[in-house]
């Protein structure tokens, strides 16, 4: 590791702690808050769980006007997390559903937005040969505190669920903590004195059309993959299908199961990234995926339920890398935020779509057959990367 990485290092890992807790709130307890305590309508709980795919739409604008605003990689990162902790703030203080929502989606679209310059940001840090593994580290720590908030978390709020609000001003706390953490890092200059207009985002995809076939790719995979993930819920709560758990039992199964096979399988991809080809991850990855919709949307017991969702995890695992750091492959440093930049804009269109096309293909077929759909979405994006084994990925072509 080089000098630079050194001096990184201690400061993402105490990012990636406290980013622990951030995920958490957005994945778990905004939710349980939006149904259990304001009793949001339909619309609102659905902005609540699209939050940060709109950041990732989003995630594209702040990416071009940052470049203009503020000249260092840390303080692009560093200024989504102060909106992360206002928005936790406001999400704290509401006083309605919609006061409630709207702290949700100023939270969730400022988590998404500081992607780009945090991908560019590991780019100038840490050296390639060791990227993925530090990634794995500071994801295995984001994992570890993320199940310990969780567990903690939900304890509380099943006693004190009308002092969420405490729980929420702490998260802020937590983000403004992790934002410093960022500002404490090497961090060179960003030379950009004019907003990028959406051609320079558009010419990257026809001068690396590599590139462009891969985002391609990811999207197809994308919506096999997110269209299905609310009927994992649905397939095990509704008794129609098999089984009829209770909601601890789901969140016990789905939430606690994936989440220790991925905290134990991050090292292994993280060595895998740095050392293979990333074609060769991603369809590891794939597989991974592939076995996880077939045994789970057609599985008759718990254990083929259990057995999914390892798979899940672990592909989880890879999966939370290369989209991470994937990017890096392709680009030239100063290029590495335009390209995630691209690249997050895309997965918050697809992460926005996919449930409800998952919804609206239950409704009209089955489950089962949405499930089989989906495997066929995500085998087809696995074919259409074999011809890029032998590639270059950071040739222009």
């Amino acid at each position: 590791m080089s000098s630079t990485g050194r001096k990184t290092l201690p400061w993402d890992l105490i990012r990636s702690a406290l980013d622990g807790c951030v995920e958490t709130t957005f994945r778990a307890f905004f939710m349980i808050v939006a149904i259990h305590y304001f009793d949001c309508s339909v619309i609102q709980k659905s902005l609540v769980a699209s939050a940060t795919a709109v950041g990732l739409i989003l995630s594209l604008v702040y990416s071009s006007v940052s470049g203009v605003w503020f000249h260092r990689r840390t303080v692009q990162t560093f200024v989504p997390y102060v909106g992360i902790a206002v928005g936790a703030c406001l999400a704290a203080l509401a006083q309605d559903g919609s006061q409630f929502v709207l702290g949700v989606l100023l939270f969730g679209m400022s988590h998404s937005a500081r992607f780009p310059s945090l991908t560019a940001l590991y780019r100038d840090n840490y050296r390639g040969a060791v990227r993925g593994q530090v990634l794995g580290i500071t994801t295995t720590i984001l994992v570890i505190c993320g199940l310990l908030v969780t567990f903690l978390g939900g304890k509380y709020l099943d006693i004190h669920l009308e002092h969420y609000r405490v729980l929420f001003l702490l998260f802020a706390l937590a983000a403004l903590i992790a934002g410093g953490a960022v500002l404490q890092m090497p961090s060179g200059t960003v030379q950009s004195r004019r907003l990028e207009p959406v051609g320079a985002y558009l010419r990257v995809l026809k001068e690396h059309p590599v590139f462009a076939y891969m985002l391609a790719y990811w999207f197809i995979f994308g919506l096999g993959n997110l269209a299905m993930e609310p009927q994992m819920f649905e397939m095990l709560s509704q008794e129609q299908y098999g089984f009829c758990l209770t909601p601890g039992q789901i969140a016990l199964l789905i939430g606690l199961v994936p989440e220790i096979a991925r905290l134990l399988s991050l090292q292994v991809w993280a060595w895998i990234f740095d050392r293979l080809h990333i074609i060769t991850v991603r369809i590891l990855i794939n597989a991974c995926f592939l076995a996880y919709t077939i045994l789970y949307f057609q599985a008759s017991n718990l254990e083929s339920v259990m057995l999914a969702l390892i798979l899940r995890g672990i592909g989880l695992a890879g999966g939370s890398i290369t989209w991470s750091l994937w990017v890096t492959k392709f680009a030239s440093p100063e290029d590495t935020a335009r390209y995630m930049a691209l690249h997050t804009f895309l997965t918050g269109i697809r992460g926005s779509l996919g449930p409800y096309i998952g919804y609206l293909v239950v409704g009209t077929l089955s489950l089962h057959t949405a499930g089989w759909i989906a495997t066929g979405f995500i085998f087809f994006s696995t074919l259409m990367v074999v011809p890029l084994l032998k590639r270059d990925m950071q040739k222009k072509v």
